[in-house]
C-alpha cells in the first residue's frame, strides 16, 4: 500500500473510531478527500509533463494510491470527461500548436506522442473537424488573407475567398 493511501486509511481509521461502524464506501471516502480535487490536479499535472510518453492510468494509480476506477470517476465526476480523453486533447493541442509552426504531420504526431500519423489524423479530424493537413493549409489561408490585407486589398468575401485561394495554390507550388 503507498503512503498516500496509508495516510487516507490511517485518517479514515481515526475519523470513524468509537463510532459505529459506516457505510460508506471506498469511491465515496475518495470522493470526499477534498471532494476529488486534488485527485483531479494530480492526474492532471501528471498527464500534462507526460503526454508524449506512453501513460496508463495504472501507472497514475499506483503513483497516487488510487484505484484506476476511483480515477476514471472521480475525474469524469469533475470535468465531465475521461483521463483518457483529456490525455488526447493535451496531445491533439500540442500537435496543433507543432503544425502552425511548420513541423512536419509524422513529427507533430510523434512528439505528441501518438503511435504513428494516421493516429493522430484520425484523433485530430474528430475534434477539430479537419484534417491535420487542411488544418496546416487553412493556416497558409489565414495567412495570406492577412497578407493582402496589409497591401491594402479590400475584398469582399467571395473576393476574399477567390484571393486566398489563389496565394494558398502560389504557396503550395512553392513548397
Amino acid at each position: 500500500m503507498s503512503e498516500a493511501r496509508s495516510r487516507r486509511v490511517a485518517a479514515h481509521a481515526r475519523a470513524n473510531s468509537g463510532s459505529p461502524r459506516s457505510s460508506a464506501s471506498a469511491d465515496e471516502l475518495v470522493e470526499n478527500f477534498d471532494d476529488g480535487q486534488h485527485l483531479v490536479e494530480l492526474v492532471m499535472r501528471v498527464l500534462a509533463r507526460n503526454f508524449g510518453k506512453p501513460l496508463t492510468l495504472q501507472d497514475i494509480g499506483d503513483a497516487s494510491g488510487y484505484s484506476v476506477y476511483q480515477i476514471i470517476r472521480v475525474f469524469r465526476r469533475r470535468l465531465g470527461t475521461t483521463p483518457h480523453a483529456y490525455l488526447m486533447r493535451v496531445r491533439l493541442e500540442y500537435a496543433a500548436e507543432r503544425l502552425s509552426q511548420g513541423d512536419t504531420i509524422a513529427g507533430a504526431a510523434a512528439d505528441a506522442g501518438f503511435s504513428d500519423q494516421s493516429h493522430l489524423t484520425r484523433h485530430f479530424k474528430r475534434v477539430f473537424g479537419m484534417t491535420p493537413r487542411n488544418y496546416v493549409l487553412a493556416g497558409k489561408r489565414m495567412a495570406a488573407a492577412i497578407s493582402l490585407a496589409s497591401k491594402g486589398f479590400t475584398v469582399h468575401s467571395g473576393q476574399a475567398a477567390l484571393q486566398t485561394q489563389r496565394a494558398c495554390s502560389e504557396s503550395v507550388e512553392l513548397l
